[in-house]
């Protein structure tokens, strides 16, 4: 009996490891977007609104106040026009001062190893960067907690504690860059300005009503610092975020780099030229300017006052003279490495792997947004033809609010039609496209894969 029970737990101690290691080879295998939307506990994590806090969520981690989304909306319409200098003094204001980010950890909230993570994370920020973190459990700080998803607030919000919600899902080092990078100023690569240079958003395979989540956003708003588009970036999701199809809604103008977005490992070089950019990290340094730094090799100062260049082997980064810089393991060697991609492809499917317990708990019918979309052999709406359904149950109060005609008016073209009278076939979608949530069309498309011939260019 004795010599069984030992077998036994030598058995199930083998099935851990094993169950560990094929965790981690999943989690190794997807991209940041994907990293993130598994690691959500409710689809509820991706509602745009929380109306009740004050908060706006796009691109499944991105939190904004109220009060930042109707700025930001507003300054990505001044693009082009001569108040766009003018309003780049009130994007600094998003930065943390003194170059120094308070946060706190959520007390009995996550094990040593998630601890270690987070600390892992941090250490690379301060490694590559002049932005240092120390600990502060009051005043204006960043706090790394549970969530129901992977989230972060851009910028400082300069008041209290802003939360870097961190679910089980995402407790790896290279997720937590990602979200920490939020909270430095980042938002994501794909949205840039210039980004329609470098990638095509597929909109035929992105269901209309999550396609705001592909805004780009203008120069107003986004400043790259002459830093180049960067398809290595942490920053920068995988080719299929937001699928309805497995398809890629993401591709890449050359195709060499298609399988370089979505890194999930850690800071590219870019990414620490542009934070070093931000936040003036060589601005004490006298007699050196990035002038006397290797152009060819995209060199810069550091915030030790020498030339910085694309690193090699774990290092995303060197000094241009081949000095080493620190030790950081979540480098990507300049590239990013290769990501693969295991996409779910059908006409049925269910997209998410929650799908079944979210349907379970009635998720079908209090968030329609998402789970009638990418849950659809859970809900069972496979064969529905639908009219001109509101895809969310505040619909009605949100028109009352005067929220479709306001800063919300293209989420609320495809997500609230009916309540916002957007039914009819002549009515205008995103930009005068025309509108592409008719039910029968937006059903038709998701069901059967056919491809919705629309070209939505910014």
């Amino acid at each position: 009996m004795v010599i069984f029970n030992m077998a036994s737990t030598k058995f199930a101690s083998f099935l851990a490891v094993i169950s560990f290691i094929q965790i981690l080879s999943s989690v190794s295998s997807l991209t940041m977007d994907q990293i993130i939307q598994n690691a959500a506990n409710s689809s509820a994590q991706f509602e745009f609104m929380d109306e009740a806090n004050g908060v706006v969520q796009v691109e499944l981690d991105m939190k904004f106040t109220l009060d930042q989304w109707r700025d930001l909306i507003k300054l990505n319409k001044t693009s082009g026009n001569s108040r766009v200098k003018r309003k780049a003094v009130r994007n600094a204001r998003l930065r943390w001062t003194s170059k120094a980010i308070p946060y706190e950890i959520a007390p009995n909230t996550f094990s040593t190893r998630e601890r270690q993570q987070i600390q892992n994370a941090i250490d690379d920020w301060e490694m590559y960067t002049c932005i240092t973190f120390r600990a502060s459990s009051t005043g204006n700080r960043v706090r790394f907690q549970d969530g129901g998803g992977c989230s972060s607030f851009v910028g400082m919000l300069g008041r209290g504690s802003q939360a870097i919600t961190l679910a089980r899902g995402c407790r790896q080092k290279g997720t937590i860059i990602h979200e920490i990078g939020h909270a430095v100023g980042f938002h994501h690569e794909q949205t840039r300005p210039d980004r329609d240079r470098f990638v095509r958003i597929l909109r035929e395979n992105i269901p209309p009503n999550v396609f705001f989540n592909f805004q780009k956003y203008s120069t107003a708003v986004i400043d790259d610092f002459g830093v180049p588009y960067d398809f290595s970036s942490i920053m920068h999701y995988g080719s299929t975020a937001f699928t309805v199809n497995g398809r890629r809604t993401i591709e890449t103008l050359d195709q060499q780099f298609q399988d370089r977005i979505g890194n999930r490992r850690g800071h590219s070089f870019r990414d620490i030229k542009l934070a070093n950019k931000m936040y003036s990290c060589s601005e004490s340094c006298t007699g050196i300017t990035d002038a006397s730094c290797p152009s060819n090799r995209e060199g810069f100062v550091g915030k030790d006052c020498k030339c910085w260049c694309r690193g090699t082997g774990n290092s995303p980064v060197q000094h241009c003279d081949g000095g080493g810089i620190g030790n950081g393991d979540g480098g990507d060697g300049g590239d990013g490495g290769s990501v693969t991609q295991a996409p779910v492809t059908g006409t049925c499917v269910n997209m998410n792997a929650n799908c079944v317990a979210w349907a379970d708990r009635g998720e079908c019918q209090r968030n329609p947004g998402y789970m009638t979309v990418y849950c659809q052999k859970a809900c069972n709406v496979c064969d529905k033809v639908a009219t001109c359904d509101d895809m969310n149950t505040n619909c009605n109060y949100w028109q009352g609010r005067g929220y479709c005609t306001d800063m919300f008016v293209n989420y609320m073209r495809e997500n609230c039609a009916q309540s916002c009278g957007y039914c009819r076939s002549d009515q205008s979608g995103y930009n005068g496209q025309p509108s592409l949530h008719l039910g029968t069309s937006f059903f038709t498309f998701v069901t059967s894969g056919l491809a919705v011939l629309v070209s939505f260019r910014h």
